[in-house]
């Protein structure tokens, strides 16, 4: 990933953090944050993304597979990722997880 303002590091690996829960509904993704009572919905390509944030897979797989998948370059696919998790982070709806564990 080139340095942006939204720069994460591409070997990070995330998952949810414990307080919120993802289900895949059709084409979209809902999230629940239990603590804030709050209901997040997202669209098939956010649902996608959610799908990839397991604990397993670090940021530079996720890009591979975006790009492989989807009708979408390298460059935009890293930028729009970055952005997307840097809001999941921001909301306390994914944490970076140690990739030894899990």
């Amino acid at each position: 990933m080139t340095e942006t303002a939204n720069q994460l590091e591409t070997t990070t690996v995330y998952g949810l953090s414990p307080d919120c829960r993802y289900r895949r509904v059709v084409d979209e993704g809902v999230i629940l944050r239990q603590s804030a009572g709050e209901v997040l919905v997202s669209n098939a390509v956010g649902a996608r993304v959610m799908d990839l944030l397991d604990g397993t897979n670090p940021v530079a797989a996720i890009v591979d597979r975006l790009v492989s998948e989807l009708d979408v370059d390298r460059d935009t696919a890293e930028r729009d990722l970055a952005a997307f998790l840097q809001g999941l982070l921001d909301g306390g709806v994914i944490e970076p997880r140690d990739s030894a564990a899990d």
